[in-house]
């Protein structure tokens, strides 16, 4: 059975890439060498966290806040797509 792939925006770098359904977004994103926020990739230390618009899944949400989970935030090394995602984060 194949896989289902998403598209994955990134506008502040002006990139897309694609993640698998069972692939985190973060590795995803190195895998086609694109740089995102990062850190500890556990998500411990929230560096990566980032605004999503579509629908992913976490891996590890006690991490997250319940405003921060309404709002929209995941921690992208420990999160899969679900759908075609927009990632909005402020570049430094």
């Amino acid at each position: 059975m194949d896989k289902t792939v998403y598209k994955i925006h990134v506008p502040e770098l002006d990139k897309t890439f694609t993640a698998a359904e069972d692939e985190f977004i973060l590795d995803a994103a190195f895998k086609h060498a694109i740089e995102l926020p990062s850190g500890y990739r556990m998500g411990m230390y929230r560096a990566c966290l980032v605004k999503v618009c579509g629908k992913a899944v976490h891996e590890f949400e006690p991490v997250l806040s319940e405003n921060e989970i309404a709002d929209g935030y995941h921690l992208i090394c420990c999160s899969q797509a679900r759908s075609d995602l927009v990632l909005d984060y402020e570049v430094e």
